[in-house]
Formats: structure tokens, sequence, C-alpha cells
């Protein structure tokens, strides 16, 4: 059990996205569970004046939507941050909204960070994203957004998603950051937990392409002025890394606790509403906690990039993965299904 509130919380305001990323859960294994929604702005109210008094951490993007997209944006962010002046709030971009321009400079630095996501430049980035011909808007927002961030004190935080087709273009990416005059660069792998990819995946993310890759990255950051970050599977050591089930806490847009923004669907698994009193210390939470302590995945997870640190040796001694937890007994079996709600 958890004493006190939370202090992280993500709050999904929509589901809508008008891109086709090929690296989102919306895009995988689960497309057809995807609702494409905006949160109730009474349901939103209801949650931040519970929540974000106590937050240290707030963010308003999802895993499957485009805060920019929310016909309430303005409103929620300025909500927000009159309940918490002290909180960090966020929201993480594709960039391509029309009026993204608008909305940012209408909530006047209230938003303590934005994340934009770049997965390439030129005709890569329009074959990432799913849409023809957009890197020119794109190139042209961006540029117009970083001033205008800075000039109300919001700092910009850029995000790739790294894949063995888009690799080669890393350079081309901490270029255009740092010519953009954008500091922070983070390189993440793709998580596979929703999607059908076969486990061997992930052996891209040991191979030397990427760490050479990385390297070179790190290094012309360097030179440019970009802090260039990235997600380094050595570092991994199973399921106990994962901070979801403790704090980082994430709710859809109808208000349902999914486990994480990596396959947030609530048909495959929730925790209920997050309208209850506790729901903290829901029972399929502590479960979770319980298997975290253990450093046992659930099978919820199973193929989770979490999985597959330096646990357990295989196939090679440069490659080693946490195997998948086949025989563990699902925690939430017997837990209510999506759409029940607490007596």
């Amino acid at each position: 059990m958890l004493d006190g509130h939370p202090t992280k919380l993500t709050i999904e305001l929509t589901s809508h996205c008008q891109l086709r990323c090929p690296s989102c859960p919306r895009e995988t294994a689960h497309r057809d569970l995807l609702q494409r929604r905006n949160m109730d702005y009474s349901l939103f109210e209801q949650l931040a004046v519970k929540h974000v008094p106590q937050l240290e951490y707030l963010s308003l993007a999802g895993g499957l939507g485009e805060p920019l997209l929310y016909p309430r944006f303005v409103d929620a962010v300025r909500l927000a941050r009159g309940l918490n002046k002290d909180c960090e709030i966020s929201i993480s971009t594709n960039g391509l909204v029309r009026t993204a321009l608008d909305q940012l400079i209408a909530v006047d630095g209230a938003l303590s960070f934005v994340q934009i996501s770049i997965d390439g430049v030129g005709e890569m980035f329009d074959a990432m994203v799913g849409r023809p011909r957009v890197w020119a808007r794109f190139d042209r927002m961006v540029a117009e957004m970083l001033p205008l961030l800075s000039s109300v004190g919001t700092a910009v935080r850029f995000n790739s998603v790294v894949r063995p087709h888009n690799v080669a273009q890393v350079p081309a990416i901490v270029a255009k950051v740092a010519m953009w005059g954008g500091t922070r660069l983070y390189f993440n792998g793709m998580n596979l937990v929703a999607t059908d990819l076969p486990r061997e995946t992930y052996d891209f993310y040991w191979s030397e392409e990427f760490l050479s890759a990385m390297d070179e990255a790190a290094e012309l950051g360097e030179q440019r002025g970009v802090d260039v970050g990235w997600f380094d599977m050595r570092e991994i050591v199973g399921f106990r890394s994962c901070e979801y089930p403790w704090d980082n806490f994430y709710i859809s847009w109808d208000g349902t606790l999914v486990p994480c923004c990596a396959k947030p669907f609530a048909q495959l698994l929730n925790f209920g509403s997050a309208l209850r009193p506790s729901w903290w210390n829901d029972n399929g939470l502590v479960q979770f906690r319980r298997l975290s302590n253990r450093n046992v995945s659930p099978r919820f997870c199973d193929g989770c990039h979490l999985q597959c640190g330096p646990a357990v040796p295989a196939r090679g001694a440069s490659r080693r993965v946490l195997p998948v937890q086949a025989a563990v007994q699902d925690p939430h079996k017997g837990h209510r299904a999506a759409g029940e709600h607490p007596s």
C-alpha cells in the first residue's frame, strides 16, 4: 500500500491524432481497440481539483493522442497551473497542429516544458509520421515555436524514436535540432509491448550500428550545443525498472486508470475509475508492485523493453535478456473488466 497522494500523473486529454506514426501504439497490434475521444471537460475539472494541488509533475500528453487537438486545451492548462503554481506541467506534441502557435501563446508560459517528436528529416520524417509532404510545415512551425516558448520561460525537449530504417538519420536529426536552437534531444527505442513484432527486434538496440550511432550523436551534440541522451537497454534490470506501478500513473480520456502509456488500452486491462478514493492502492496495482519487488513481469507486460535488460544471458555474450515470465499468474485474474464501475 502507498501512503499519501501520487506525485506524478499523466492525464490523456484526447485520443485523437492526425498522424499515423508506425511506432505509436495506436497503429500497431491493438489498433482496433482505439476509441477516438476527448475527455469531457467536467471530468478533467474533477480530476484536476482532486489531484493537481498535490502533484510535483503533470503530463497532459497521452500515449494515444495529440494534446493540442483537445478543444479546451488552453482552459485545461490554465486550470492546472492555477491549482498548483509549482507543479511541473508538460505536453508532448507532434508539432503539426495548425493552431499550435496560437494555443501556446494563449497559455502564456503556464507549461513548464514541451516535448516535440522528430523521427527523421525530409522524406524520412514524412514516412515516420505516415503523412506525405508535411516536413516543410513541421520545419517552419518548430522554427517559430522555439523562440516563442523561450520568451515565456517554457523549456523544450526533442524526442526521437530510433529504428533500423531511420538510424542513418541520427546525425541529421541532431544537426536540425541545433539549427532550430534546441538544446535537449533524447533518442528512444521502440517499445514492442503493443506490437506483434518478435522480441528479437530488440537485438538492434544492442547492435554496433545503434551503439555507434548514439556515440556519434552524443559527440555531435557536444559540438553543436545539444545535450543528447538515449535509452540504453544495457542499464535495464527488469520489471523493477518500471515506475508506473509506483507513482507515474496514467489516466485515459474516460477517467479510467490504465497500466502505462505504452499499452494504454482499458479494454485489455484497467484499474477502475481514477475518481475513486485512494485508487492508487487498487488491488491490481498492489499486485503489480509486489511483482515489481520480486522483479517479475506480469503477463500484460510481455514484450516490453523493460524485460530486456542484463539479467539473464541469452544467445550471445553481448546480449542479455530477461525471459518472458510465461508461468506468472495474472495478478488481475478476477479483477473487474474494462467498463465496470466500483460499487
